[in-house]
Order: structure tokens, then sequence, then C-alpha cells
């Protein structure tokens, strides 16, 4: 009778011990998870902020600098874009 309790507690114990083991596991998997989304989600809103002020806010600011009467500070970035311009190619669409 005394052997089959202890049979009984050991396995339970292994019971447990495998439990946390597995929660271990999956807290390690979760973490790893949330990480890569956060990674992901300041990539892309770092790509999208690029985006926005270079299509958006860069030629308010130089428009907004030539009324202004700063040409002598626009006309630098105004150069700059269009050398720029001549040498990228466009992508091409997908």
């Amino acid at each position: 009778m005394a052997l089959e309790y202890q049979y009984k507690n050991t396995y339970t114990a292994n019971y447990e011990e495998g439990k946390d083991m597995l929660t271990l596991l999956f807290v390690i998997c979760a973490l790893a998870f949330a990480g890569r989304i956060v990674i992901w989600s300041l990539k892309a809103a770092w790509g999208i902020s690029k985006l926005v002020f270079t299509i958006a806010l860069l030629p308010v600011i130089i428009i907004g600098a030539i009324l202004a009467g700063l040409v002598q500070v626009a006309l630098p970035f105004i150069l700059i874009g269009l050398i720029i311009s001549f040498f990228v190619q466009p992508r091409k669409a997908i």
C-alpha cells in the first residue's frame, strides 16, 4: 500500500513539473512573438513616417520657406532634390 501511494506521488510530481516546463516554454515563445511584433511595428512606423515626410511635409516646408522669403535656405534643398532625381532611377511597379 505504501509503495502504491509513493508511486502516485511521484507521478503527480512529474506531471506538475511537466506543466511548469510547458508554462515556461509558452511564456518564452509568447515573449519572443511579442518582441517580433514590436520590432515589426517600429519598422513599419519608421517607413510610414519617412514616406509622409518625403511626400507631404518636405514640399510644404520648402514652399513655406520660399513664401517666407527664405530662398537662401530653400534653394539648397531644391538643388539637392533636383540632383538626386536625375541620378536615381524610379522603381518599377510590381
